[in-house]
Protein backbone atom coordinates (compact mmCIF):
# COMPACT_ATOMS: atom_id res chain seq x y z
CA UNK A 1 0.00 0.00 0.00
CA UNK A 2 1.31 3.34 -1.16
CA UNK A 3 -0.14 6.04 0.62
CA UNK A 4 0.53 9.46 2.20
CA UNK A 5 2.85 11.95 1.78
CA UNK A 6 5.89 10.22 -0.69
CA UNK A 7 8.18 12.14 -2.06
CA UNK A 8 8.84 9.08 -5.07
CA UNK A 9 8.74 5.77 -5.73
CA UNK A 10 12.68 5.26 -6.86
CA UNK A 11 13.88 2.48 -3.93
CA UNK A 12 10.77 0.01 -5.89
CA UNK A 13 12.92 0.36 -9.41
CA UNK A 14 13.78 -3.33 -8.45
CA UNK A 15 10.37 -5.11 -8.01
CA UNK A 16 9.22 -6.78 -11.18
CA UNK A 17 6.75 -8.22 -10.21
CA UNK A 18 3.52 -8.15 -7.14
CA UNK A 19 1.41 -11.43 -6.80
CA UNK A 20 -1.13 -9.57 -4.74
CA UNK A 21 -2.31 -6.01 -5.02
CA UNK A 22 -0.91 -2.62 -4.99
CA UNK A 23 -2.79 0.35 -3.96
CA UNK A 24 -1.74 3.68 -4.48
CA UNK A 25 -3.10 6.79 -3.18
CA UNK A 26 -0.66 9.25 -1.91
CA UNK A 27 0.15 12.81 -3.71
CA UNK A 28 2.81 11.55 -6.15
CA UNK A 29 2.59 13.50 -9.45
CA UNK A 30 4.22 10.28 -10.96
CA UNK A 31 4.23 6.81 -10.74
CA UNK A 32 8.36 6.29 -11.95
CA UNK A 33 10.06 3.88 -9.75
CA UNK A 34 7.78 1.47 -10.51
CA UNK A 35 9.07 1.06 -13.83
CA UNK A 36 10.35 -2.51 -14.05
CA UNK A 37 6.92 -4.57 -13.05
CA UNK A 38 5.68 -6.67 -15.58
CA UNK A 39 2.78 -8.32 -14.25
CA UNK A 40 0.28 -7.54 -10.93
CA UNK A 41 -2.16 -9.16 -8.73
CA UNK A 42 -4.51 -6.22 -8.97
CA UNK A 43 -3.48 -2.47 -9.32
CA UNK A 44 -5.81 -0.25 -7.22
CA UNK A 45 -5.09 3.40 -8.04
CA UNK A 46 -6.81 5.98 -5.66
CA UNK A 47 -7.91 9.70 -4.10
CA UNK A 48 -4.19 11.10 -6.16
CA UNK A 49 -4.90 14.49 -6.45
CA UNK A 50 -1.61 15.55 -8.40
CA UNK A 51 -1.20 12.31 -10.64
CA UNK A 52 -1.57 13.47 -14.57
CA UNK A 53 -0.97 10.04 -16.02
CA UNK A 54 0.24 6.43 -15.37
CA UNK A 55 3.55 6.93 -16.57
CA UNK A 56 6.24 4.56 -14.52
CA UNK A 57 3.93 1.72 -15.66
CA UNK A 58 5.27 1.67 -18.96
CA UNK A 59 6.24 -1.97 -18.67
CA UNK A 60 2.94 -3.89 -17.50
CA UNK A 61 1.69 -5.95 -19.67
CA UNK A 62 -0.40 -8.30 -16.99
CA UNK A 63 -2.85 -7.36 -14.07
CA UNK A 64 -3.84 -10.97 -12.97
CA UNK A 65 -7.22 -9.27 -11.21
CA UNK A 66 -9.01 -5.68 -11.11
CA UNK A 67 -7.90 -2.40 -12.70
CA UNK A 68 -9.15 0.31 -10.66
CA UNK A 69 -8.74 4.17 -11.36
CA UNK A 70 -10.84 6.10 -8.98
CA UNK A 71 -11.09 9.83 -7.97
CA UNK A 72 -7.67 10.64 -9.58
CA UNK A 73 -8.99 14.58 -9.74
CA UNK A 74 -5.92 15.77 -12.26
CA UNK A 75 -5.20 12.42 -14.24
CA UNK A 76 -5.98 13.17 -17.90
CA UNK A 77 -5.07 9.98 -19.87
CA UNK A 78 -3.88 6.34 -19.12
CA UNK A 79 0.04 6.65 -20.68
CA UNK A 80 1.89 5.05 -19.22
CA UNK A 81 -0.03 1.62 -19.07
CA UNK A 82 0.08 1.22 -22.84
CA UNK A 83 1.67 -2.60 -23.00
CA UNK A 84 -1.01 -4.07 -20.89
CA UNK A 85 -2.81 -6.65 -23.02
CA UNK A 86 -4.52 -8.99 -20.40
CA UNK A 87 -6.62 -8.46 -17.53
CA UNK A 88 -8.20 -11.16 -15.56
CA UNK A 89 -10.99 -9.17 -13.88
CA UNK A 90 -12.86 -6.07 -13.63
CA UNK A 91 -11.76 -2.79 -15.36
CA UNK A 92 -13.09 0.68 -13.15
CA UNK A 93 -12.83 3.88 -13.99
CA UNK A 94 -14.58 5.89 -12.19
CA UNK A 95 -14.77 9.78 -10.72
CA UNK A 96 -11.25 11.20 -12.24
CA UNK A 97 -12.41 14.58 -13.39
CA UNK A 98 -10.33 15.46 -15.97
CA UNK A 99 -9.83 12.29 -17.55
CA UNK A 100 -10.28 12.91 -21.29
CA UNK A 101 -9.42 9.29 -22.82
CA UNK A 102 -8.14 5.68 -21.89
CA UNK A 103 -6.44 5.12 -25.16
CA UNK A 104 -3.90 3.69 -23.51
CA UNK A 105 -6.10 0.40 -22.88
CA UNK A 106 -5.74 0.03 -26.91
CA UNK A 107 -3.66 -3.54 -26.75
CA UNK A 108 -6.26 -4.87 -23.92
CA UNK A 109 -8.08 -8.08 -25.24
CA UNK A 110 -9.63 -9.67 -22.78
CA UNK A 111 -10.76 -8.62 -19.20
CA UNK A 112 -12.62 -11.63 -17.55
CA UNK A 113 -14.96 -9.29 -15.41
CA UNK A 114 -16.79 -6.01 -15.52
CA UNK A 115 -16.49 -2.71 -17.59
CA UNK A 116 -17.24 0.03 -15.85
CA UNK A 117 -16.70 3.53 -16.94
CA UNK A 118 -18.94 5.68 -14.77
CA UNK A 119 -18.74 9.81 -13.54
CA UNK A 120 -15.46 11.12 -15.55
CA UNK A 121 -16.67 14.49 -16.73
CA UNK A 122 -14.13 15.39 -18.85
CA UNK A 123 -14.01 11.94 -21.27
CA UNK A 124 -14.91 12.06 -24.90
CA UNK A 125 -13.73 9.02 -26.39
CA UNK A 126 -12.62 5.58 -24.97
CA UNK A 127 -11.41 4.70 -28.13
CA UNK A 128 -8.60 2.05 -26.36
CA UNK A 129 -11.47 -0.30 -25.43
CA UNK A 130 -12.27 -1.68 -29.10
CA UNK A 131 -10.17 -4.86 -28.64
CA UNK A 132 -11.29 -6.38 -26.15
CA UNK A 133 -13.34 -9.91 -26.39
CA UNK A 134 -16.90 -9.02 -25.77
CA UNK A 135 -17.21 -12.66 -24.61
CA UNK A 136 -15.06 -11.77 -21.59
CA UNK A 137 -16.62 -9.01 -20.25
CA UNK A 138 -19.35 -9.74 -17.87
CA UNK A 139 -21.52 -6.65 -17.11
CA UNK A 140 -20.88 -3.06 -19.01
CA UNK A 141 -21.97 0.13 -17.27
CA UNK A 142 -21.33 3.24 -19.32
CA UNK A 143 -23.02 6.71 -17.17
CA UNK A 144 -22.45 9.62 -15.82
CA UNK A 145 -20.22 10.52 -18.90
CA UNK A 146 -21.58 13.88 -20.05
CA UNK A 147 -19.24 14.60 -22.90
CA UNK A 148 -18.76 10.82 -24.31
CA UNK A 149 -20.86 11.20 -27.33
CA UNK A 150 -19.53 7.73 -29.06
CA UNK A 151 -19.98 4.58 -26.76
CA UNK A 152 -20.44 1.70 -28.71
CA UNK A 153 -17.83 0.18 -30.64
CA UNK A 154 -18.34 -3.48 -32.67
CA UNK A 155 -16.99 -5.67 -29.67
CA UNK A 156 -19.31 -3.56 -27.54
CA UNK A 157 -22.38 -4.00 -30.03
CA UNK A 158 -21.66 -7.76 -29.77
CA UNK A 159 -21.99 -7.75 -26.20
CA UNK A 160 -25.11 -5.91 -25.85
CA UNK A 161 -26.91 -7.68 -28.62
CA UNK A 162 -26.01 -10.92 -27.35
CA UNK A 163 -28.46 -10.05 -24.44
CA UNK A 164 -26.23 -9.64 -21.69
CA UNK A 165 -26.63 -7.11 -18.78
CA UNK A 166 -25.58 -3.63 -19.65
CA UNK A 167 -26.15 -0.32 -18.80
CA UNK A 168 -25.69 2.90 -20.86
CA UNK A 169 -27.15 6.24 -19.25
CA UNK A 170 -26.68 9.69 -18.63
CA UNK A 171 -24.07 10.30 -21.25
CA UNK A 172 -24.25 12.49 -23.76
CA UNK A 173 -27.29 12.35 -25.60
CA UNK A 174 -25.64 10.25 -28.60
CA UNK A 175 -24.12 7.85 -26.44
CA UNK A 176 -27.79 7.23 -24.44
CA UNK A 177 -28.93 5.41 -27.31
CA UNK A 178 -28.31 2.13 -28.65
CA UNK A 179 -28.20 1.19 -32.10
CA UNK A 180 -30.81 -0.66 -33.73
CA UNK A 181 -28.45 -3.19 -34.51
CA UNK A 182 -26.88 -3.67 -31.72
CA UNK A 183 -30.42 -4.18 -30.01
CA UNK A 184 -30.97 -7.46 -28.32
CA UNK A 185 -32.92 -9.90 -30.01
CA UNK A 186 -36.41 -10.95 -28.79
CA UNK A 187 -37.66 -13.83 -29.83
CA UNK A 188 -41.64 -15.28 -29.39
CA UNK A 189 -41.97 -18.88 -29.22
CA UNK A 190 -45.14 -19.55 -28.43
Amino acid sequence: NIAGSIGNLDSLIQIKSIAGSLYINSELPDLTGLDSIKSIGQLYISFNPWLQNLNGLENLDSIFGDLYLYENNSLKNLSGIDDIEYINGKIQIENNDSLLNINALENVESINGELRIASNPMLTSFVGLHNINHTTITNLIIQNNPLLSVCIYPNLCQYVSSGSPFSISFNHPACNNIPLDCQPIAIWIG
